[in-house]
């Protein structure tokens, strides 16, 4: 339990989440306009299937993306930042309005910036939800940086 002494510091939960406080951050949260997905590990779980014929396939849950409808309903922007490229990318990007769309990408704090420059939303007012190493830097970038709890 947090005290007064203590209210914004980090604190490791039972299950080695770290938390924190965000009652102090409202106003960023406020401010947020667009929100950035990495693919792989955020919107898929991040495993593949490969059949005997060497067929690869990954799993995502469809409220997520029913999710991503009501993001652009309530009036975020949304966008999409993968490393990844084919068939499983091609799927998102045909079944979700992006507002920008960036595929086979490892440099994302350039994607993100880029994407912020297009959409005329600051770095500042976005929320960047990724999950690996090639996600550090644009998750440094934005202004609420989020990953999966896996």
């Amino acid at each position: 339990m947090k005290t007064e002494g203590n209210k914004n510091k980090p604190e490791k939960n039972k299950n080695s989440l770290i938390c924190i406080d965000i009652t102090s951050e409202v106003n960023v949260i406020k401010n947020i306009e667009l929100i950035i997905f990495d693919i792989d590990g955020v919107l898929t779980d991040g495993t593949i299937s490969i059949s005997e014929t060497k067929l690869q396939s990954k799993s995502l849950k469809l409220r997520d993306l029913d999710y991503l409808n009501l993001m652009k309903r309530e009036g975020y922007k949304i966008a999409a930042i993968t490393g990844e490229s084919g068939k499983i990318t091609e799927y998102f990007q045909e079944k979700i309005h992006w507002d920008y769309f960036r595929e086979g990408c490892k440099e994302k704090k350039s994607a993100l910036i880029e994407a912020c420059h297009l959409l005329h939303v600051e770095p500042q007012n976005t929320c960047y939800v990724g999950d690996g190493i090639y996600d550090l830097a644009a998750l440094k970038v934005a202004g609420i940086a989020a990953c999966p709890s896996d």
